[in-house]
């Protein structure tokens, strides 16, 4: 199977489930995780639309992170036939029951923490037969996709039951929001890259850079008739730049 089939087929399903558990936040559905999608999606709502619903948008958002794998597959000194081996690995290690709900909560702001938890979890078996440089793309894949799972969760307005369905409603409105995500971590890579920031200070620099845009880039208004989620701003892009003559 080509390599593109593999990560819409098997490795966009689950993200998708990634992305839904961390955003529920239900240490409850944790044993759900290695089921579909829409088995997740039916512990909170028994209304087929919304189920379809749910489970169509999820999907966008896990297609749209996967897209994202795309050029860190096509600049790897591999083969063809180890990036689809990498790419399998990386679906069935998102889907292996020991990614818990409860540890996609504990850790929704320390992407670092939630792959060094996946790829601890019996990836021993799962990367059997790989050598290093299939190794080290399978855990960069993976730290992507953590960082993508965190960082859209987190921008997401929290889950109730009233904003399960308005975030449904504003469909476009969610995918703008991870599209915009999706393009800042892509310009974050391309600026490690340039900077080399695999080792020393400057990764770790990196890395708390982006803590705490995680952490502190929300603005939300109160008191404003606004929806839930026209109430949740990025503070980077509602900020307005002051100048003086």
């Amino acid at each position: 199977m080509p390599l593109i089939e593999i990560l819409v087929a098997n490795v966009a399903p689950a993200i998708a489930k990634a992305v839904l558990t961390a955003w529920l936040r239900d240490h409850s559905i944790s044993s759900q995780l290695g089921s579909s999608l829409i088995d997740i999606i039916a512990k909170k709502t028994e209304d087929s639309f919304q189920k379809n619903r749910v489970e169509r948008q999820f999907s966008n958002i896990g297609e749209k992170v996967a897209e994202e794998l795309v050029p860190i597959f096509a600049e790897a000194p591999l083969p063809n036939s180890s990036k689809e081996a990498v790419a399998f690995a990386v679906a069935q290690t998102l889907n292996e029951s020991t990614m818990e709900a409860s540890v996609l909560v504990e850790n929704d702001l320390d992407s670092d923490k939630l792959a060094r938890h996946i790829l601890a979890s019996r990836t021993h078996t799962i990367t059997v037969g790989f050598g290093d440089s299939e190794l080290a793309l399978f855990g960069r894949v993976v730290r992507e996709i953590c960082d993508a799972v965190v960082d859209i969760a987190s921008q997401m307005p929290g889950f109730t039951e009233r904003t399960f369905g308005e975030v449904l409603r504003r469909e476009s409105d969610i995918l703008a929001i991870v599209q915009n995500i999706l393009d800042e971590n892509r310009l974050h890579r391309e600026e490690s890259k340039r900077a080399n920031l695999e080792n020393g200070a400057a990764y770790y620099e990196e890395k708390y850079r982006r803590q705490v845009i995680r952490r502190l880039d929300v603005l939300e208004l109160f008191g404003a008739p606004a929806t839930v989620t026209n109430r949740r701003h990025r503070l980077s892009t509602a900020y307005v730049t002051l100048s003086v003559e």
